[in-house]
């Protein structure tokens, strides 16, 4: 696993109902994002507004939804 980029976005939580349901972050321009830790339980309702640090990493999954992130910091709107 490598580190690639950091940054700061706004968006919202969603369940994702494929390969067996897993939770993900769309920040407002509709980048997708898996996480690779999971969410804390109180973050953990679909639709839910955020901001979040995060860091893309490079990782081998069969995840295929989204760009997988480290997510560092998240505060709900």
């Amino acid at each position: 696993m490598s580190s690639m980029e950091s940054m700061s976005l706004v968006g919202k939580i969603v369940r994702v109902e494929l390969e067996g349901g897993f939770w993900g972050f769309i920040d407002d321009s509709g980048n997708r994002f898996v996480p690779i830790d999971p969410f804390e339980r109180s973050f953990l309702k679909d639709g839910l507004r955020i901001s979040a640090d995060l860091e893309l990493v490079t990782v081998f999954s069969t995840t295929m939804w989204g760009k997988h992130a480290r997510f560092l910091n998240m505060q709900s709107l």
